[in-house]
């Protein structure tokens, strides 16, 4: 694990250093898929790299037949690398190492590794327009690589829409609807996301979200976040976010602090 975070530091410090100081005048604005939940309708520029990482903490709490259970996670470099192949096409990947500790009953345990790792690309299929600004497809996998207890059995691949529509006044407003599979339980789980995002300046933009998810014969789960991003440099931009779960019993929230940057050709 140490080794896995002194590599990406230095890594982190590399880019930053080399890339960071430079002006991109000729590159579009920097449209990121993080904080929120909701994915942007829009590709990275063509052959731009665009890094966007993060760090945070989870934790929940709720009961499972009278017995208390604590779950707390700590996602190290929650990363997702974008790379612009052409006007309509992205290729994507993305992973993350996470600390887990769990307490049942009073008696704790603790998993680590990798997990998480997805492979797919996003399909613009239109751009600003009047109505509906930005429409893109992504399609994707799961990978069955990483930590043998966290990583899926196979292969789960989801489809999700992504949708946004830009108002006057720096108001704006995303939809994503999908479905993902779930190899656990052979199910597959439907998505969704609506973000509300106002910017207040040139430099600094803000959001709250719903999103959920609901599988058949399972109750749907719901969540609120909230966040505001930071425009470092034209293509260094920085995040900080909250939210937690509603509508149920069992306490669960978060938070994030993360960073993005896009290397042009």
């Amino acid at each position: 694990m140490k080794n896995y975070i002194r590599f990406f530091s230095t890594f982190t410090f590399f880019v930053l250093i080399f890339f960071g100081t430079e002006t991109f005048a000729q590159i579009q604005d920097l449209v990121t898929d993080r904080p929120d939940q909701t994915e942007s309708a829009l590709v990275v520029p063509v052959n731009s790299l665009q890094i966007e990482t993060g760090f945070s903490f989870e934790k929940d709490k709720f009961k499972d037949d009278g017995i208390d259970i604590e779950n707390e996670n700590l996602i190290l470099a929650s990363t997702l690398f974008r790379y612009g192949i052409n006007d309509m096409f992205e290729f994507r990947l993305g992973g993350n190492y996470v600390i887990n500790k769990t307490k049942i009953a009073g008696v704790e345990s603790e998993l680590q590794g990798l997990e998480n790792f997805t492979l797919g690309t996003k399909i613009s299929l239109w751009k600003d327009k009047e109505v509906i600004t930005h429409l893109a497809v992504i399609v994707q996998t799961t990978l069955p690589f990483g930590n043998r207890e966290l990583r899926p059995d196979k292969f789960e691949p989801a489809v999700k829409l992504t949708v946004s529509q830009d108002f006057v006044n720096d108001i704006s407003v995303g939809v994503n609807l999908g479905f993902e599979n779930d190899s656990g339980i052979n199910k597959n789980a439907y998505t969704y996301t609506a973000v509300f995002g106002y910017e207040v300046n040139d430099r600094i933009g803000t959001y709250i979200e719903l999103y959920g998810f609901g599988i058949n014969k399972f109750l749907p789960v719901h969540h609120i976040d909230g966040g505001i991003t930071y425009l470092h440099k034209q293509n260094i931009q920085i995040d900080l976010s909250i939210g937690s779960r509603i509508f149920s019993e069992e306490k669960y929230w978060f938070g994030s602090l993360g960073f993005s940057i896009r290397l042009p050709q």
